[in-house]
């Protein structure tokens, strides 16, 4: 949560779940990808359309990221930024979905001549303390990654 810390208050402007709950939940396991999309200040764009444009964009690609389980779109209160918060079921999917898409040349698409900037977070949840503390289990680094490897090749 320090990424979001670090951005000032963000506030939620829409999500999206695959189980229809109204939150994005995520437990110890699951991965989360924080996309933050900055729009700078010697643009033309509007603050309003690139918010919305943000809002769209999160929309239709959330449709299309196979592995995600909930997305939640947030809205900086201090300066145009958007961040796309994504919790996916595994480290592989994120990885592939951010690998195999041109994110930017279709970005720039899409904001029509601004130039945004873009920066991606992938993180891998070691714990939630709301999960149940008996199926836990700490992994040092060196294991996570053996896991994530041992289930590419199944």
């Amino acid at each position: 949560m320090a990424i979001l810390v670090d951005h000032s208050f963000m506030v939620a402007y829409g999500g999206e779940a695959r189980d229809g709950y109204p939150a994005a939940k995520f437990s110890t396991g699951d991965t989360i990808c924080f996309t933050c999309t900055h729009l700078p200040s010697n643009t033309k764009m509007k603050e309003h359309d690139f918010v919305h444009t943000c809002f769209s964009i999160f929309q239709s690609c959330f449709l299309r990221m196979d592995g995600t389980i909930a997305g939640v779109c947030l809205m900086c209160t201090t300066r145009p930024m958007m961040i796309n918060f994504c919790v996916w079921k595994n480290l592989q999917s994120c990885y592939s979905f951010l690998l195999k898409n041109n994110h930017r040349d279709a970005l720039q698409d899409w904001f029509r001549g601004a130039i945004v900037s873009m920066k991606y977070d992938v993180f891998k949840v070691v714990y939630v303390s709301a999960d149940d503390a008996w199926s836990f289990q700490h992994y040092p680094p060196h294991k996570l990654l053996e896991n994530q490897v041992s289930k590419v090749l199944e």
